[in-house]
């Protein structure tokens, strides 16, 4: 349980970064093009209180009362969610599948942790996790690092060697490339797919904005 615990723990802080940096984006376009925040009343939206289990449902209940204002937002997709009470604030085009790049590896991080059962694993770094393109972390082979150093690696350098090391590390690489796209429809994710656990572009490779809100809401709730 001690270590069930500190795994909650680190997905939490990384849910609060990922609604944090969500709502940055905006707020920050907004006051440096002279543009006053939203303001809202929740209390008054009817939102439905939040799940308790892994699917969430987005409340369109603001946007179908209120205008969208216009955002000095240039980005061709965006859905910007309050994930206290699941409701859509702001979105657009947010069905569409695109490349997800690096955000990849929120679920790549996702399925290792499963799969490892304890941060404190340790494996061995194969050659193959260290022939991949920057980013990187700068692992070697025959390097033995635990999934803890390994997702400080994936997550402050964004390290392609080091999503590579967890995908290889722990259980063969197409069986966890089969279970990153198992774990995004256990959770509800509806127009995602994954061919590699790095994000680099690939066919075939694809999020929308409203399964990435959707991955910050799952790792929210822990």
């Amino acid at each position: 349980m001690r270590k069930r615990r500190q795994q909650i723990r680190f997905f939490s802080a990384l849910g609060l970064i990922a609604a944090l940096t969500i709502a940055g984006v905006v707020t920050a376009g907004m006051v440096a093009n002279n543009h006053t925040p939203i303001k809202y009343t929740l209390q008054r939206a009817g939102a439905p209180a939040a799940a308790s289990f892994d699917h969430f449902t987005f409340s369109n209940f603001w946007l179908a009362t209120h205008p969208q204002p216009e955002l000095p937002i240039h980005g061709q997709a965006a859905y910007l969610v309050d994930l206290d009470t699941r409701m859509v604030m702001w979105s657009r085009d947010p069905e569409t599948m695109r490349a997800p790049a690096s955000l990849t590896k929120l679920i790549t991080a996702m399925v290792a942790v499963d799969d490892a059962g304890s941060l404190d694993r340790t494996g061995e770094v194969t050659l193959g996790a260290t022939q991949v393109i920057p980013s990187v972390m700068g692992l070697s082979p025959g390097e033995h690092v635990t999934v803890r150093q390994l997702l400080a690696g994936l997550f402050l350098d964004s390290g392609n060697d080091a999503a590579e090391a967890l995908a290889q590390g722990i259980v063969p690489r197409d069986r966890f490339i089969r279970q990153m796209n198992q774990k995004a429809g256990s959770i509800g994710l509806t127009a995602s797919h994954f061919v590699n656990p790095s994000g680099l572009d690939a066919p075939g490779h694809v999020m929308s904005a409203h399964d990435l809100a959707h991955v910050a809401a799952y790792i929210d709730q822990y």
